[in-house]
């Protein structure tokens, strides 16, 4: 994902190949990502089995004590502030969405790296401050209250993998918007809208569409529970456990 790893990545090709040659299994958590292993190795053979959720540590705000604070639209993004994760773009998209009208809106974004200090400068420079909440790195213990307080969950990542935000967000209740890559469109269906990469306007638009309709913020956000509570750890583990199985009946090559 990162430019400045293309070459690393080029010379360790041959021993990446050599370690999945020799493994029993390589394993990913997304066809995404299986699909991107396979440019490396197109005939290696990669089971997929999804990372899991707790939804018992992350749960819809009308199931838990806590409940979203009252008057306008939070919309919430939870990612490292650097360039794939495409804060820019969000920023951008969210100065457009403040001059569509509607219900009072605003972003919080939690996180923290080396795009964070530019990303402030940026919303003050525009007059966002009052808006845009910048919540910095959150401890785990506390992440799940920022999810029950949003109404809207958003991943305006350029590369993206299994997100274990957005099955966090899904397991909250939350619809999703996010863009058109990776292992995110394994999890984002009926629940959420998808965007292109790169493209402020359309995830302006999309945005819009969620903060102004608030029966399809509902309706989207318990296909996202439903989705969530079908991806347990426990499932995971269940598919590795049937997976060793499977490996030690094979025999030694």
């Amino acid at each position: 994902y990162n430019k400045r790893f293309t070459l690393p990545h080029h010379l360790l090709r041959p021993v990446t190949k050599a370690v999945w040659k020799n493994a029993r299994s390589v394993i990913s958590n997304s066809v995404g990502l299986r699909e991107l292993a396979n440019r490396t190795m197109p005939d290696l053979h990669i089971p997929v089995i999804p990372n899991g959720i707790d939804a018992n540590e992350f749960e819809p705000a009308g199931v838990s004590s806590a409940g979203r604070p009252g008057g306008g639209v939070t919309i919430l993004a939870v990612n490292r502030l650097i360039h794939r994760k495409g804060l820019d773009v969000l920023i951008d998209a969210f100065r457009g969405l403040r001059a569509d009208g509607g219900p009072p809106v605003r972003l919080v974004i939690v996180g923290d790296g080396n795009l964070r200090q530019s990303l402030e400068a940026y919303v003050e420079r525009e007059r966002m401050s009052a808006t845009v909440e910048f919540m910095g790195a959150v401890p785990h213990a506390e992440i799940a209250q920022y999810y029950r307080q949003a109404d809207i969950f958003v991943m305006p990542s350029r590369a993206e993998g299994m997100s274990n935000a957005i099955l966090e967000a899904m397991a909250s209740g939350l619809p999703i918007v996010c863009t058109d890559t990776g292992g995110t469109l394994e999890l984002v269906k009926d629940n959420g809208l998808v965007v292109p990469v790169d493209d402020p306007f359309a995830l302006r638009s999309a945005l819009s569409r969620l903060v102004a309709g608030r029966e399809l913020r509902a309706s989207m956000g318990m296909r996202s529970r439903r989705r969530a509570t079908e991806l347990t750890w426990a499932k995971t583990a269940a598919a590795y456990a049937e997976l060793y199985e499977e490996i030690a009946l094979r025999p030694v090559l």
